[in-house]
């Protein structure tokens, strides 16, 4: 490692006590396979000759370290064959990934650049899902994962392999995962007739009400206002590193964000429509604080709530056709309609915030004011009104 370059035949010499060693040492199968890839290739481009020089690629030199530091502290792998504490099934198809887990189910469809990558690659993808789902938690447990991929149960329990880099760098952060959990996983192939939930899962079509706010149009409204957690998300579509699912996610930090609190932190919430009436319920109930993202439909019965729980003018979106796109980049319906907006709204949950609020505005001057449609014609910074509560006027900004 203190060589700038090494013979290739050190690299051979290495990678055969390494590929010895590794069935004894937890996790240590993962921990060599860079080093792998660089002889491979090296050796193919020198046809064979091991008496070059060759320089370590950043990944070989990880992998080095990890021998050379954690080596020493492994025991090696028990002989005795432990009962496993969690059970998985997983699956995936052209549309999307599933798995199940003690009866609790998972599901995501994939994006338009993963639904082009070959089904061993996505079986694999799934299969880490499914970890990410149901064992982020776990720790120093034993996991059998049921796949019915021949291939993707064979990169799983070698902890990669050389055939492909792409499922190589599956199964290594597949192994990774573990290691930081020390975790004991092995796969098991199961006939895809009998993985019959997992293969329903991952056959879902598309949830029509899971849709992805621009990334730059979300970019902008973090420049205005903070936000902590994503509270309506997908592991597709989440704007924020914490975020809360319907179901399992990968990533999520917890499930269904109407089951805790809202109090002490600052929500970004994008739900379904038909979901903003219990946004608004919760967030009076529990005196919380939120960004939430809603169309521009004054004849709704819960509009009238946003306008008393605004306590910063509201801020409506710039009409753009992929303003509201799908997981495979298809725009909303909606999106195309001259008269579709979206408004973000900062709200809160204590009525004397929101008072003080409109108490500002009771004395502005309305003369130079705009319909919010008329917004996005206007210079930047033109006032608009978007409704009225008690008699006040709520202004609105473009955004």
């Amino acid at each position: 490692m203190r060589q700038s370059s090494v013979r290739l035949r050190e690299v051979a010499c290495l990678l055969g006590q390494f590929t010895w060693a590794a069935p004894a040492v937890p996790f240590a199968a993962s921990h060599y396979r860079d080093l792998q890839n660089l002889y491979i290739r090296q050796s193919a481009i020198n046809e064979g000759n091991l008496t070059v020089r060759v320089s370590l690629s950043e990944g070989a030199r990880s992998d080095l370290f990890w021998w050379a530091t954690r080596f020493p502290h492994h025991n090696g792998n028990s002989l005795v064959e432990i009962s496993p504490s969690l059970v998985i099934c997983s699956d995936a198809s052209l549309v999307g990934w599933g798995a199940v887990c003690g009866g609790v189910t998972a599901n995501g469809p994939w994006s338009l650049s993963e639904s082009k990558k070959h089904i061993n690659v996505l079986e694999l993808v799934a299969a880490y899902h499914a970890l990410r789902c149901f064992a982020d938690g776990a720790f120093g447990q034993s996991i059998r994962l049921f796949l019915d991929n021949s291939t993707a149960v064979y990169y799983v329990n070698k902890s990669g392999g050389s055939r492909s880099l792409e499922l190589n760098q599956v199964a290594v952060s597949i192994c990774n995962f573990c290691e930081q959990r020390q975790i004991s996983i092995k796969a098991i192939h199961l006939p895809g007739k009998l993985n019959i939930i997992a293969d329903q899962e991952s056959r879902r079509t598309q949830d029509w009400s899971d849709w992805m706010l621009a990334p730059s149009a979300f970019n902008s409204l973090a420049e205005i206002w903070l936000m902590e957690i994503d509270l309506f998300a997908a592991s597709w579509n989440a704007q924020l590193e914490k975020f809360v699912g319907w179901n399992p996610q990968p990533g999520a930090m917890a499930t269904d964000a109407f089951s805790f609190s809202w109090t002490g932190f600052q929500g970004y919430a994008f739900p379904p429509f038909s979901q903003v009436k219990d946004c608004l319920s919760k967030l009076r109930r529990e005196q919380a604080s939120l960004v939430l993202i809603s169309p521009l439909w004054p004849s709704q019965p819960w509009f009238p709530l946003l306008l008393e729980k605004a306590y910063e003018p509201p801020r409506v979106f710039h009409p753009r056709a992929d303003l509201l796109v799908s997981c495979q980049g298809e725009v909303h319906p909606l999106s195309q309609r001259p008269s579709f907006r979206l408004v973000a709204w900062k709200l809160s949950g204590v009525s004397s915030l929101c008072r003080a609020f409109r108490t500002k505005w009771s004395n502005f001057s309305w003369e130079e004011s705009v319909r919010p449609h008329a917004l996005h014609i206007n210079p930047v910074g033109t006032l608009g009104s978007i409704g009225a509560v008690d008699s006040i006027r709520i202004p609105c900004l473009g955004l």
